[in-house]
């Protein structure tokens, strides 16, 4: 997955009305006229969020509401084909980014990536013990589908659960480390992706748990 780079500050200078706009990297606040295809457009610069681990999920679908109208094919029926290209290609991006922004773990993967850290396909490395100790909630797992134990399934679920969700919670620290600790800035990131590469086992985990034959299924 590309990443764009971090959003510019500087203000720009709408063509249409000549005024200077930069609270939205891709139109112009006063009149909507959209602008060309900005580098520095990442999924938080869309929404007009700091890249963070922590967002405020009521506020990114209220922004979505509203954004997306600007963006709306609809609203440049009667503009000139460049116009309308870039509202249908706009549109698209946003949606885009508020799939990867409202899933915690699509967000976290996202901002490692926008920081510079690599991708899951160059560092596969997970916390010692960690394979190990998957391998036995699976085997848990399947053994009481297997004795028929609805019990012992939902504990199980749970703590699969609880582990992806600790994982999570661990990656507001470091992200919010990596704002504050530039010296730091490669070992946080190698946490993360360690941190993340574990909490994608825990998802798959919970994926092929939801497709095993229970009780009375």
């Amino acid at each position: 997955m590309a990443v764009e780079s971090m959003p510019s500050t500087e203000a720009t200078t709408c063509p249409n009305c000549e005024q200077k706009e930069g609270d939205h990297p891709l139109f112009c606040t006063g009149c909507g006229h959209l602008f060309p295809e900005d580098e520095g457009a990442n999924h938080f610069a869309l929404f007009g969020l700091t890249p963070s681990f922590d967002i405020d999920e009521g506020e990114l679908e209220l922004k979505l509401i509203d954004i997306s109208r600007r963006f709306h094919p609809d609203f440049f029926a009667t503009s000139d084909a460049e116009q309308q290209k870039l509202s249908l290609q706009y549109s698209a991006s946003l949606n885009t980014a508020h799939q990867v922004l409202r899933d915690p773990f699509e967000r976290a993967e996202y901002l490692v990536q926008l920081f510079g850290g690599k991708q899951s396909s160059e560092d596969k490395s997970i916390p010692e013990g960690f394979l190990q100790k998957t391998m036995l909630l699976r085997m848990k797992l399947e053994e009481a589908v297997e004795d028929n134990d609805e019990s012992a399934i939902d504990a199980l679920n749970q703590q699969v659960i609880n582990e992806s969700e600790e994982l999570l919670r661990g990656m507001s620290e470091l992200f919010e480390r990596l704002n504050n600790e530039d010296g730091e800035r490669n070992s946080i990131l190698a946490q993360a992706r360690m941190d993340l590469n574990a909490t994608k086992y825990i998802r798959n985990l919970i994926h092929d748990s939801s497709g095993l034959q229970r009780p009375d299924a």
